[in-house]
Order: structure tokens, then sequence, then C-alpha cells
């Protein structure tokens, strides 16, 4: 057999293989892009939401915001949300204390956690 016949095989090949990774490799690139574009446009509007002024504790509970950010909050603050108390705590001063700082700190860890910062 002669060299060309060998040259047009392995091209052939080498042609199949790239014509099979490549538009694979590109669908892997779009589906992460598109993963991590989902995730950043949740956090802002979720920002967005906690800033907003006229929502109510209980709305924000019973959003479909909140039911997607549920899985990634923690145990005790989900608790802190969740649990209906009887009692009144008044903090003076910065608004750096109750469930909803602490709610904010968790999305802030969760955007560090996905690396959209």
């Amino acid at each position: 057999m002669n060299i060309n016949f060998w040259t047009a095989i392995i091209g052939g090949i080498i042609g199949l293989i790239t014509g099979l990774l490549i538009p694979t490799a590109k669908w892997k690139i779009d589906k992460l892009q598109q993963i991590r574009n989902d995730r950043k446009s949740f956090i802002n509007e979720l920002r967005a939401t906690l800033s907003s002024k006229d929502l109510s504790h209980d709305e924000f509970i019973h959003s479909v915001q909140y039911g997607r950010l549920r899985d990634h909050l923690s145990k005790e603050l989900i608790e802190k949300l969740e649990v209906q108390t009887n009692s009144i705590t008044i903090h003076v001063g910065h608004k750096r204390y109750g469930p909803e700082y602490d709610l904010l700190n968790e999305v802030n860890q969760l955007e560090r956690k996905w690396n959209l910062i």
C-alpha cells in the first residue's frame, strides 16, 4: 500500500474524531455558560426582591424565589425565617442583625460558591 492511501485513512480518522469532539465541546461550554447566566440572573433578581421595601416577610417566604433559594440555605437560617415565634426582637442601630442580614450573607456566600464574583 502506498503512502497516499495511509494519509487518506489517517486524515479521515482525524476528521471524524474532530467532527465529533468539537460540537460536543461547544455544547458543553454553551451549557455551562447558560447555567452561569441563569445563576447570575437569579442572584440579581433575589437582591432586587430583598431590597424592596414593599415585600413583607410572609410574601417572601411564600415566593418562588425563596423556594428556589431554600435548598442552598443553612438549616439555622431556614428555621429563623420560617418558625413563627411569639417574641419580638428589637435591634437598635445597624441592620446587621436578624434573619434579613443573615439571608443577605448567605446569598453572598452562594454567589462566591458559584464563582459569580
